[in-house]
Order: structure tokens, then sequence, then C-alpha cells
């Protein structure tokens, strides 16, 4: 069973709410959280390993996404350690393998190299006190793979007959903070065509994730 949450400042994110600070000072909302994260896997202190098949589409505004339960099975035994993807590695990011929404409403451009969105944050900040829209959209261009893989070592667990439980949360903020500090201003409304922004945001993605496993 997998749990996904999303927080801003280790607090629960509320949308739309024009009350976050970034690291740059940008004063700004959230309106939407979609992502997919691929490649979940299991390691054993031997070196085995378990992949989970599925691709996990979220929306943080349908709480139905947040919640998966999982049919594969994991072997019994122990394990000590869980990685990700988030997006899809260029091998796995193919166009037209999602034939319904929401998950096609998530294509890549063909002309940008096709495949599907990574991620697609959305919100606005202030500028001069006006409002300004962004779209933190994070893809694969022109065929360069900017996915984020995140490994989380040290994670000991044992699976029995019971249902493995894990909380996946992304921190929002940290995004926008290490090792760049992000500056709205500077990347505009737009961000798709830009590889300057996309290899940003796979710098940033390192720690924007973090995971409970019991």
């Amino acid at each position: 069973e997998i749990q996904f949450t999303q927080t801003v400042n280790s607090l629960p994110l509320v949308m739309d709410s024009l009350m976050y600070v970034n690291s740059n000072s940008d004063t700004f909302n959230i309106k939407t959280v979609k992502f997919f994260i691929s490649d979940l896997t299991f390691y054993t202190p031997a070196g085995g390993y378990v992949v989970l098949q599925e691709k996990f589409y979220q929306d943080a505004s349908n709480m139905e996404s947040l919640k998966k339960e999982i049919s594969q099975k994991i072997p019994r035994g122990n394990y000590n350690r869980v990685s990700f993807v988030i997006g899809f590695t260029n091998a796995n990011n193919i166009s037209n393998m999602f034939t319904s929404n929401p998950e096609y409403q998530m294509f890549w451009p063909e002309n940008m190299g096709g495949g599907y969105h990574y991620q697609k944050l959305e919100g606005q900040f202030l500028k001069n006190g006006n409002k300004n829209n962004f779209n933190f959209h994070a893809g694969s261009l022109d065929k360069v793979d900017y996915s984020i893989l995140v490994d989380f070592p040290n994670n000991s667990f044992t699976v029995t007959d019971q249902p493995v439980k894990l909380t996946i949360n992304m921190e929002i903020q940290n995004w926008f903070k290490t090792p760049v500090i992000w500056d709205f201003d500077y990347f505009g409304a737009g961000i798709m065509q830009n590889h300057e922004a996309q290899e940003t945001i796979q710098r940033n993605g390192h720690d924007v994730f973090s995971i409970i496993v019991i």
C-alpha cells in the first residue's frame, strides 16, 4: 500500500494559497501538482531486488490517486533500500503508452521529443505586487533524459504475510532551493523548451521526496 503526500515547509500543502515564500524570497502558491513515479525498487542486503512494474500517476487534487494498493507481490524477507524514478527514464518514456485520461493529458509534445511529462507543478508568484503564473513542467526535452533517480539507503524493513505500507512525501519547497535557488522571474512562465531549467529541476530533485516504510 502506498500513500502519497505533499508538504511545504514540512506542513501539509494548502492549495491555491498565496502564503509560501521560497529561497529566492518569492511569494508563491500552488494550484496543480501532477507527477509520475516509476521503477519503484526494493533491494535486499544480499544484492537482490524487486522492481514494481506499475507506473504511478499522482494528482494532489484527486484524493483517490494518492493511495494505491499494489497487486504485485514482494517476496518475503529482509530489505534495506528503496529507490524510484521521478518521471520515466528515456527507455520507458514512450509516446502513446497511455490511451486514456488523466494519464494521457500528461503527454509531452512530439516536437520536443515526445513521451510524457514527469511533472506538472503550477501556480502563481508575486512580482511588484502582481500575480504571475508559473508552469514548473519537467520532462525529457529533445530526448535528453532529465528523469530523477532518488535512492533511500538504510531503510530496513521485513516483508511478511502482511501488506508493506509506504508513505512517499513530496516537499515542494525543496524543488526551489538545493543546489540551485530557483528564480521564477528568471525562468519565466513556461520552461518546457528550456534545457537549463530542465537540468536545474533534475539537480534540485535529489531531496524533494522522502519515504517511510512500515
